[in-house]
């Protein structure tokens, strides 16, 4: 094998993938969206803030050597040799970092303290009770006040699994964990725009914080089932799969986790489980303990904008008008008319 000097070593390990793809195979290099990329090759491999993490195979590093050896399986003295021959032909250009967004503060309005008359609404239009309490107490129902209308509830997914990954983030770092998080998902149902935009950006809000994350086993698949994932964790212990973290898309599964790890006679804290939803049940578990983190989707807010842009089209007037006002400069997108973005948020104990 050629010897290459460790100097060298050390100069071809400093070149960053996003920087080696940008300058040297730029048709490999795909805005996943934000500061984040992947490649036209493996779309399950992204690359953010300084690191890579290809989490179909569980794999990631910092540096564009790392990229050479682990995924195009290059001989170590070859990616050497490529780096430098790249630089040596184009040294790099500097790009600089996109600015963060600005965060917008919308003020909540007062609900309508029941929803009965909804509920006797929807249940006269032959839905069950079952399934109008289910969407009451995940937020994806409610009775306006004061002229008692149903109102459906759109939810920021993306927003919501991006809070579920910075407070995994900011646990492992007051823990000091190292950077390689063993996570379990509990998927509701894949292929569905919720369950992608919750899972994904969960995942992808650890990486952009720093870490690895690297999944510990299958995502496990729970149709939001509460006893599907009691299961599915149950069956995960006795396998001895290693963890670090468990997110769930909704508080049912997360309950169902719970359930699983108590009665294998586990601690629930022992390692944090996010969820989202804040349901009455959900907020106990986060009060016990048990639970680390869910997320408010404040249907409240949503309902309110959702009526108020309902009236403007009844009477003739744009979507949005005066909803900026309300929700903030970016609560509109031109490339996704008649969809208004409204702040979820992050609860803790």
């Amino acid at each position: 094998m050629p010897y290459i000097p460790p100097e060298v070593v050390v100069r071809a390990r400093e070149m960053d993938l996003l920087t080696y793809l940008r300058t040297y195979e730029p048709q490999e290099l795909v805005h996943f969206g934000g500061n984040t990329y992947c490649t036209r090759e493996h779309d399950s491999l992204k690359i953010s803030n300084g690191k890579w993490c290809w989490f179909s195979r569980g794999i990631g590093g910092y540096s564009a050597l790392d990229y050479l050896i682990k995924v195009k399986e290059m001989p170590f003295t070859q990616a050497v040799e490529t780096i430098m021959g790249n630089l040596s032909a184009a040294p790099p250009a500097f790009v600089p970092a996109p600015k963060a967004p600005k965060e917008k503060v919308l003020l909540l309005p007062q609900a309508n303290r029941c929803a009965t008359h909804a509920v006797e609404y929807l249940h006269r239009r032959g839905i069950g009770y079952e399934l109008i309490d289910f969407c009451i107490q995940t937020g994806r129902l409610y009775e306006s006040y004061p002229y008692h209308n149903v109102v459906f509830v759109g939810m920021d997914e993306a927003g919501s699994g991006a809070l579920q990954g910075h407070a995994l983030a900011e646990y492992f770092w007051e823990t000091d964990h190292g950077t390689d998080i063993r996570y379990l998902l509990f998927q509701g149902m894949p292929g569905q725009e919720n369950t992608d935009a919750r899972s994904g950006t969960a995942v992808q809000s650890l990486l952009d914080d720093g870490f690895c994350p690297i999944a510990a086993a299958d995502y496990q698949v729970c149709g939001f089932s509460r006893e599907r994932a009691r299961q599915a964790m149950a069956a995960l212990l006795e396998q001895g799969v290693d963890f670090d973290c468990v997110i769930c898309d909704n508080d049912e599964m997360a309950l169902g986790v719970i359930e699983a790890l108590e009665a294998a006679g586990w601690d629930p804290g022992a390692a944090p489980i996010v969820s989202v939803d804040h349901t009455a049940e959900g907020a106990a578990a986060l009060e016990s303990g048990k639970l680390y983190m869910t997320v408010d989707q404040n249907p409240e807010a949503q309902a309110r904008a959702a009526v108020a842009a309902a009236v403007n089209l009844a009477r003739g007037r744009a979507y949005d008008d005066g909803l900026r006002e309300l929700l903030g400069n970016d609560c509109t997108d031109p490339e996704q008319p008649f969809v208004l973005r409204v702040p979820v948020e992050a609860v803790t104990a």
